[in-house]
């Protein structure tokens, strides 16, 4: 067993149960909400995406099996409330973004028994 001493030299014991107090207890795992993200495929990117498949000479180019398939990035940062990403869903729709979805950002927390 080791044996501790502070700062003046005297003998400190450590308490087993506080030893295991540093340990998570498997209390409740919470969620906290922390805003909305847009996210959608750029409008460029399924041009892209078809001048690949030309030039590597393959057949017809499958562009709904590709969307489905296609990366979605992230559209300006992280809105608060719901309206406000509908917003920005709505204007990148507009302006050609492709699979354009709202996602809520959440958190998980472990919380005391």
């Amino acid at each position: 067993m080791l044996s501790f001493v502070n700062i003046n030299g005297e003998r400190v014991s450590i308490n087993p149960a506080y030893r295991e107090s540093g340990k998570k207890a498997g209390g409740k795992k919470t969620e906290t909400h922390k805003g909305w993200k847009v996210v959608g495929v750029p409008p460029e990117a399924m041009e892209q995406a078809k001048k690949l498949h030309k030039t590597n000479g393959k057949g017809l180019f499958d562009a709904e099996g590709w969307l489905k398939r296609a990366d979605q990035k992230a559209i300006g940062k992280p809105r608060a409330t719901p309206d406000g990403a509908a917003e920005l869903a709505e204007l990148s729709r507009k302006y050609g973004w492709l699979r354009v979805e709202i996602i809520e950002l959440k958190k998980l927390q472990q919380g005391n028994p």
